[in-house]
């Protein structure tokens, strides 16, 4: 079980940052092309880090606790 939520953290928190990352890219194009200057959020990458491994770990148990009930 704890091995389970390790996984599913660590893989949350990959995907999140990577997500960060070109979410962050997208931004600042769009900033270069609509305003001619560089915006963005400074450390998109971690906070979607973040929330990434955060949300994954709340469905997870969502998803848990509605097949126990389901099963009773």
């Amino acid at each position: 079980m704890k091995t389970r939520i390790f996984i599913i953290t660590i893989l949350a928190l990959i995907a999140g940052f990577a997500i960060g990352i070109k979410l962050s890219e997208v931004i600042g194009i769009v900033g270069m092309l609509g305003f001619g200057r560089a915006v963005g959020i400074k450390y998109l990458p971690i906070y979607l880090a973040i929330l990434a491994a955060i949300a994954a770990n709340l469905v997870d148990m969502f998803l848990r606790r509605k097949s126990k009930r389901s099963d009773e």
